[in-house]
């Protein structure tokens, strides 16, 4: 335990007064106080400790300190007035044979660190800043010991010095890592150099094997490139002759049905003035259908050889327009679609072929009506800008996606090529009308901000000198009259048609209740599963191809139905898609018979009349 220097007691005043409250706030943390004495109770101890002074409770603070607490007064020099007996642990001396050698401890300093710790230690003194000093003391066996000192200089009121006090932390360990970790570094240091150095001349000897190899590679790489291009291209036009192929099928059989199939029931007989006046009409609407898709198919024919002329004359563009509208106002009238037109007169006359121009205007024409939803609006304008005629055709349409817009010109591209797609077609309107605008010296661009806005067509085509003229188009409307059951084979059959074009859904429906069948149409899988839901259907025929939800997904649904209210019931799959595949996967689907359009009505019915039987039979 070591002692306060009596021979250097500090002055009373208030700087002992401090001192003392310091020390009795840090005993007051550590709860250092006495106990109070019992108030009552026979097994308690009637003698009461007595209580700890001041120096008593400072020093068994300081003796806890895993350190060196130090205090030196400074009236006559500087002499040691206390230190903690952590000092024989650390550097092997007493407390008493430090404390009776006031330059003990500057004698221990590492004579390499004197002139530091001096400079250090005199800084605190005229700074008055706290000493932190890191050095070595040598310690009684000659060990050498790191020591981390944190000091204080304390004034008295008038502000010479008093005191210092301070801490002297052994960091001993810590160096030696510090050390040995640097050891380590340089170790490593000197390893990796000279590993850098046999990597750098393995890297020279690489350089010119890494160069060849790099040419290489570009090359490869440039014919790899060259080759993951032409397969790409390869499989897109694969892709897109597949599509297409499936399309045109599609696209003839469609018509192709209504004109056979209202032959055939024409050729029964047995049909009132409306069905064959309506029979008429939708063999030839259907045959110019098919007649305008044949022509579509040779003209990209003659575009792709290149042998697609004109017969150029001085045109009217107002009797252009307005046998193009001609055209299609019985589409637009149908869907309530409502055309305007503004012409205006040219200033010079327009040469080129009419048919080709009228073709143009035409097919650009009825891509708007189709894309148009009912009750919408298309506008037409014409006139000139800049010496050029100018055609605009805009609609109210669904639009073109950006991602689809640049590809709208495109041969055989259609935003949507799927079974549920809303619109028929080849796709190859749109590109037509490119090329042959572009025989004429003109050009043509489509624009639309995304899906629902609408889209725009502009056409411009060279003038010549001379006088301009338009016209206004006409109208004409048709009349649908209703058809008249009879009574034949498949009498009493509940029968649900479902097909998205109207003239084959005519055209069923008139089979089957010339057959005498109760019969139910829809135009859409939603309407036919509305209708199975409130009626007793004993047969679906459906089309496989339709907008929103195909022929498959209706069968899944409706066979769901039949299964929960326990109905027996049989499928036939009806439908322009007749390749081999196609009829497998409409049997693999649940469909007990696939027939390809154009249908025989006098075949489709007795192969329905054994087609019930025979589900009849297998049912019992």
């Amino acid at each position: 335990m070591g002692k306060l220097n009596e021979s250097q007691p500090p002055s009373p005043g208030a700087e002992v007064a401090a001192a003392e409250g310091v020390l009795l706030d840090l005993a007051k943390a550590f709860q250092w106080h006495s106990p109070a004495a019992p108030t009552s109770g026979n097994n308690h101890d009637d003698t009461t400790p007595e209580p700890l002074n001041l120096e008593t409770r400072y020093r068994t603070l300081v003796e806890q300190i895993p350190a060196v607490v130090f205090m030196a007064y400074l009236d006559e020099g500087i002499g040691e007035a206390y230190v903690s007996p952590h000092i024989e642990s650390v550097l092997g001396f007493t407390q008493e044979e430090w404390l009776n050698d006031p330059i003990r401890w500057f004698q221990q300093i590492h004579p390499e660190d004197k002139a530091r710790w001096s400079l250090e230690a005199a800084g605190m003194f005229f700074s008055d800043q706290p000493l932190r000093s890191v050095y070595r003391v040598l310690a009684r066996d000659g060990h050498v010991r790191w020591f981390h000192c944190e000091a204080k200089l304390v004034h008295r009121d008038d502000g010479s010095p008093w005191f210092i006090h301070g801490v002297g932390i052994d960091v001993t360990e810590l160096k030696e890592a510090e050390a040995e970790l640097k050891l380590a570094h340089d170790d490593l240091e000197l390893r990796v150099h000279e590993r850098t150095a046999e990597l750098a001349l393995a890297n020279q000897e690489l350089q010119i094997e890494i160069a060849e190899r790099r040419r290489a590679e570009e090359e490869r790489a440039v014919l790899f490139e060259r080759e993951k291009r032409a397969r790409e291209e390869s499989e897109q036009a694969n892709r897109l002759k597949d599509e297409f192929l499936a399309t045109v099928s599609h696209e003839l059989r469609t018509p192709l049905t209504a004109v056979l199939g209202w032959a055939c029931v024409l050729r029964l007989g047995n049909t009132g003035e409306g069905t064959y006046e309506k029979a008429l009409e939708a063999i030839e609407r259907n045959a110019k259908s098919q007649s305008q898709l044949i022509d579509d198919l040779l003209d990209v024919s003659r575009i792709t050889a290149g042998k697609l002329s004109l017969k150029i004359r001085h045109v009217d563009l107002g009797e252009v327009i307005r046998d193009a509208l001609n055209s299609v106002r019985p589409a637009a009238d149908a869907k309530e679609i409502q055309i305007t037109v503004k012409l205006e007169p040219l200033p010079a006359p327009l040469s080129g072929d009419p048919d080709r121009l009228q073709q143009i205007i035409w097919n650009i024409l009825s891509n708007a009506v189709k894309f148009t939803p009912r009750q919408g609006r298309v506008d037409i304008r014409a006139g000139s800008i800049d010496g050029e005629a100018k055609i605009i055709v805009s609609d109210s349409g669904q639009g073109i996606s950006p991602e689809f817009l640049p590809y709208v010109f495109d041969r055989f591209r259609q935003a949507d090529g799927t079974f549920t797609r809303s619109h028929g077609g080849l796709g190859l309107g749109l590109a037509i009308a490119r090329h042959l605008v572009e025989l004429h010296g003109g050009t043509i661009e489509a624009a639309s901000n995304g899906n629902n806005p609408g889209a725009t067509f502009t056409v411009t085509l060279p003038l010549l000198k001379g006088r301009g003229r338009s016209a206004m188009p006409g109208t004409d409307d048709e009349a649908w009259p209703k058809a008249r059951p009879s009574d034949l084979p498949l009498s009493g059959l509940r029968v649900l048609i479902t097909d998205d074009e109207p003239d084959a859904l005519e055209l069923l429906s008139v089979v089957f209740k010339q057959s005498g069948a109760e019969v139910n149409v829809a135009s859409s899988a939603e309407e036919a599963l509305t209708i199975f839901r409130t009626v007793s259907i004993d047969l679906l025929v459906s089309d496989i191809q339709m907008p929103g939800e195909d022929g498959y997904e209706l069968l899944s649904k409706i066979r769901t139905l039949a299964a929960q209210q326990g109905k027996p019931l049989t499928a036939l799959a009806v439908t322009a898609h007749a390749k081999a595949e196609d009829r497998e996967r409409a049997l693999a689907a649940g469909f007990q018979a696939h027939v390809a359009k154009p249908i025989d009505p006098t075949e489709l019915v007795l192969m329905v009349a054994r087609l019930v039987d025979h589900d009849q039979i297998t049912r019992a």
